[in-house]
This record gives C-alpha cells, structure tokens and sequence, in this order.
C-alpha cells in the first residue's frame, strides 16, 4: 500500500480530501472510517485505477492519497502519474 501527501499536506489536518484506492471491500470501509473519524474528507474508495481516474477527473484535486500497488494484477503507476504535486511512501503490512 502506498501513501502519498501532497507538499503542503500536514497529515491529519481536518478538511483535507484523501484519495482512496482499494479493492479489498472491507479494507476500503475500514481505511474510509479510519481517515474520516480523523477529519479527513474521502475520495473514494476507488476499486480500479479506472475508478479512481474518473474520480479524479470530476474536478477535486486530493490533498494525499492511500493507494494499493497492486489492484487485482492492474499497478497504479499510471494513476500516480497523473497527480504530479504528491509524494509517495510506500508500505508493507506485515506478514502473519
């Protein structure tokens, strides 16, 4: 999963748009209900890059993004792309 915060992003501060990219359902609901209890306004979840472009393309630029790397064999490199201002960390959960 990759995190990415545009420049002038202060992670955290309330009434920042996040864009979320994931096709794991419950992991979309639960990082939608995680961002939105710490202020942050929800793009998303998106579950395809496709998705996530159109959502992208309907005139909200988001502050940061959450996206997974990997959406069912489709890489978001082209939806990374298209938002030039963000950074990105990557993340790995853990292995159980």
């Amino acid at each position: 999963m990759a995190v990415a915060a545009g420049r002038d992003a202060e992670l955290g501060s309330p009434g920042l748009l996040v864009l979320v990219v994931e096709d794991e359902f419950l992991v979309a609901l639960n990082l939608e209900r995680v961002l939105t209890r710490q202020g942050w306004r929800v793009l998303g979840p998106a579950a395809t890059v496709a998705h996530a472009l159109h959502l992208l393309e309907q005139g909200e630029t988001p502050d940061a993004a959450v996206l997974e790397v990997n959406l069912r064999g489709e890489h978001v490199a082209g939806l990374r792309a298209r938002q030039p201002g963000v950074r990105q960390r990557d993340h790995t959960a853990p292995e159980t």
